[in-house]
């Protein structure tokens, strides 16, 4: 079976005027007598988010700022009574919204005091995208599409089906990145997504929940957070990272830099539990990763600040629950003790523990993740050859070996950003993050036999920070 959606018309896609029992029946234009009398003031809201534009009686057309498929949704009328579907809804009940895809002529109409009011379903400026799809694995698709250069484009997240359906939206007013789920210890849903100053908690119903970002302490402001990454254990337990520029007085004699001191992006990682501040790593505390650096490392001058090691990614290591950290401009993984900063190892880049041969290194690579077997996955973004492939080791920490290493070449360069996930058992779920052509942005390949069983493309309009697959 191949399936192929353009521009957001899923197989299928039907008119809907409403929902529930009938829903689609009924043009919104159809004249329906009024439900009941009027009051001086009424309203309607729409449970999934908020009315665009807000509510007044003159306005008969609207959007919706969110809405799912995924949770139950309901519409609201308030100072009236109602019709929608030919069924009278009572003031302030609840009218639960029935609807299975999220589609361009999805609505509901409400015919209130003499009036149908009509929300449309999809916003009209909804991301343009198209997919194709062949037997991919099953699962939830969440992204974030924003541009690098098109700074005005409307922002949303996003949850798609397997086939590139809408199951779920949001409308943001900035650019958003590693929208992403996470299941607590306690089997309790959240979802996060980031932007340029903290991170923002959503419940199992999409409603926002908490926002975090550095915390002050006695060594330290507040700071912003840095928009790559975010790990959460519980509600009162996570892991969130910032770029602090800084003056440093540590850097090596043998670094042209000013003699007052070289100003530097800090790569600063803090661990948060029940509001105190238990874990806090400061790459400038470790002088050696000055000269290791690959990017960004003029230290020379005062005016700009030298981006040296670019934190990207930070997993806890299941094996030892220590901490595994990503660095761009180090072309490195590195590990890190989580019981006192200590760096217990650097995979890539100059010198690193394990004796990387040439072809076993990475450049500006992203998103480093322990496998079910052992095995440590990066996405190799190659921006020294300019060929992105997918690596793999298996290292013997105590020992400081590779004792396997496999590289799988994407066909394509994306010279920023990107992620992978191994879906099955020979998939790969791809999000592409900066492409150096127009190609696809979301992409999953079976490695078994080469075929591409889903990609999805923006066009030259919108690129993914990452993407996720969620069975």
């Amino acid at each position: 079976m191949r399936v192929e959606l353009r521009f957001l018309i899923p197989l299928g896609a039907v008119l809907l005027a409403g929902c529930g029992p009938g829903a689609g029946t009924t043009p919104a234009t159809d004249p329906v007598p009024t439900a009941g009398p009027c009051m001086s003031a009424f309203s309607l809201e729409v449970s999934s988010g908020d009315l665009m534009p807000a509510f007044s009686p003159d306005v008969h057309d609207y959007e919706l700022s969110s809405f799912t498929t995924l949770q139950p949704v309901s519409v609201m009328v308030h100072g009236a009574s109602a019709e929608i579907d030919h069924q009278v809804v009572p003031a302030e009940k609840p009218y639960p919204v029935t609807i299975e895809q999220i589609t361009v002529s999805s609505m509901l109409s409400i015919n209130l005091c003499g009036a149908t009011y009509v929300v449309h379903l999809l916003p009209a400026d909804f991301p343009a995208y198209s997919v194709t799809a062949d037997h991919p694995t099953p699962g939830h698709v969440f992204i974030a599409p924003f541009s690098y250069t098109a700074t005005t484009l409307p922002v949303f997240l996003m949850i798609l089906s397997e086939l590139g359906d809408v199951l779920f939206y949001r409308r943001l007013g900035v650019s958003a990145f590693d929208f992403k789920e996470h299941v607590l210890a306690n089997g309790t849903t959240r979802y996060s997504y980031n932007t340029s100053d903290v991170v923002t908690v959503l419940d199992e119903s999409f409603r926002p929940i908490a926002q975090h970002a550095v915390q002050a302490t006695g060594n330290h402001p507040a700071h912003a957070i840095d928009v790559h990454d975010f790990v959460m254990f519980d509600d009162e337990h996570f892991i969130v990272a910032a770029a602090v520029d800084k003056i440093v007085n540590n850097v090596p004699a043998e670094l042209p830099h000013p003699v007052s001191g070289a100003r530097v992006q800090a790569a600063f990682v803090q661990e948060v539990q029940s509001g105190q501040v238990v874990f806090e790593w400061d790459s400038t505390d470790h002088p050696e990763l000055y000269a290791l650096s690959t990017d960004g490392n003029d230290f020379s001058s005062a005016a700009t600040s030298a981006d040296y090691a670019h934190f990207n990614a930070v997993i806890v290591d299941p094996n030892d629950q220590n901490l595994i950290l990503s660095f761009r401009h180090l072309d490195a993984v590195l590990k890190i003790r989580r019981s006192d900063g200590s760096i217990m190892w650097r995979l890539g880049g100059p010198n690193d523990s394990f004796g990387t041969t040439p072809e076993q290194k990475t450049s500006h690579q992203h998103f480093p993740v322990i496998l079910p077997d052992g095995r440590l996955q990066v996405y190799d973004n190659g921006n020294a050859t300019q060929a992105t492939r997918i690596v793999t080791y298996r290292l013997n920490e105590q020992a400081g070996t590779i004792d396997a290493f496999d590289a799988f070449p994407l066909g394509s360069y994306t010279w920023a950003m990107g992620s992978v996930q191994v879906m099955g058992a020979s998939s790969m779920f791809l999000g592409l993050g900066a492409r150096s052509v127009v190609g696809p942005d979301v992409m999953e390949i079976d490695r078994a036999t080469g075929k591409h069983t889903f990609e999805l493309t923006f066009g030259d309009t919108y690129e993914t920070y990452r993407a996720y697959k969620v069975p």
